[in-house]
């Protein structure tokens, strides 16, 4: 195959909440703290100008992304793992690849052949859109 699997935008969506999700800490939740306090912060730098808020409906996505992540086989969440969080061509980033260059690239890392890494994260990607719908 040499186009790269599509994901929908509103799984793009979900991996980015999946992402704060994860980056959130033992208790997840919103962020709380307001626009203004936030820029008062940024100021004094407590935080970073590139914070993001995030909100309930971020967090609740994450989580249903994470319970279906939880779902999928080892080997789809590898695959998962390598091309949406691990890889410079991550969906996340919005950039362009050759894909069958960059399908063996993923494929070393996860110790499958390329065929095997794609037929994989297809199967883990059509699960995942189903979950987020």
């Amino acid at each position: 195959m040499t186009e790269r699997p599509h994901i929908s935008d509103n799984l793009i969506n979900a991996f980015q909440a999946w992402e704060a999700y994860l980056k959130s800490g033992k208790y997840p939740g919103p962020e709380r703290v307001t626009l203004g306090s936030l820029e008062s912060n940024c100021a004094t730098g407590k935080y970073n100008r590139e914070c993001v808020i995030h909100d309930e409906g971020d967090i609740n996505l994450g989580q249903i992304l994470d319970a279906a992540f939880s779902g999928l086989t080892m080997i789809q969440r590898v695959c998962v793992r390598v091309h949406v969080l691990f890889s410079w061509c991550s969906p996340l980033t919005g950039l362009s690849c050759d894909w069958s260059r960059e399908r063996e690239k993923e494929a070393n890392k996860t110790g499958l052949t390329p065929e095997t890494y794609e037929e994989n994260l297809i199967s883990a990607i059509a699960e995942l859109e189903r979950a987020c719908g």
